[in-house]
């Protein structure tokens, strides 16, 4: 799969080539949505409860930035704090445990708190802080080498050394399961 990458909808109304793996991501009055409103019932307990989640891209994927604009919805419409998150350099997850996928992933809530993690069985928090709160944010993350380095609304927030994923596909989130909007979401 050729880099750049930009989601658009296939004949179904689906994102082309957007693999989702907890949740349902389509096209809403022709922007990307998360569409789960509800936690799902499980026919047997696969571990904590995972947020919504897709992937896009090869195994190969090494040095790319992965990029959205995303808009949460207001709040008491879902959980305190509603929040959105890209992933890159996506490893897959342990056993049948989809909500630790193995991976880099930048986290932002609607309280403008943010993390950056090393995901896997037991998350490392590379870098953490606070943005002004929003219900909209542009988010970017990138990997070149070992260098990770994330920004939200054009600010560079983090720049980390961390060597603990090569490479893997990019993918987005949402925090929860309540409708996050993604009007745009690519990887180049």
């Amino acid at each position: 799969m050729p880099l750049p990458y930009t989601a658009a909808p296939d004949a179904a109304g689906m994102a082309r080539m957007l693999s989702p793996i907890e949740g349902s991501f389509g096209y809403v009055h022709g922007v990307l949505t998360q569409t789960t409103a509800g936690e799902p019932v499980e026919w047997h307990y696969p571990g904590p409860s995972p947020a919504p989640y897709a992937i896009v891209g090869q195994n190969s994927w090494r040095d790319y930035t992965v990029s959205a604009r995303v808009v949460l919805p207001r709040s008491g419409s879902a959980s305190p704090s509603p929040g959105a998150a890209l992933i890159a350099r996506f490893q897959g997850f342990h056993g049948t445990t989809v909500s630790h996928f193995r991976g880099y992933e930048l986290k932002v809530g609607s309280d403008g708190a943010w993390q950056l993690t090393a995901n896997g069985p037991v998350p490392v928090t590379l870098a953490s802080g606070r943005v002004a709160a929003a219900h909209a944010y542009a988010m970017s993350l990138s990997t070149r080498g070992t260098t990770i380095s994330a920004r939200i609304n054009g600010a560079r927030v983090a720049t980390v050394i961390n060597g603990a994923y090569r490479d893997g596909p990019a993918g987005l989130a949402s925090l929860g399961y309540y409708p996050v909007r993604y009007p745009s979401f690519g990887v180049s």
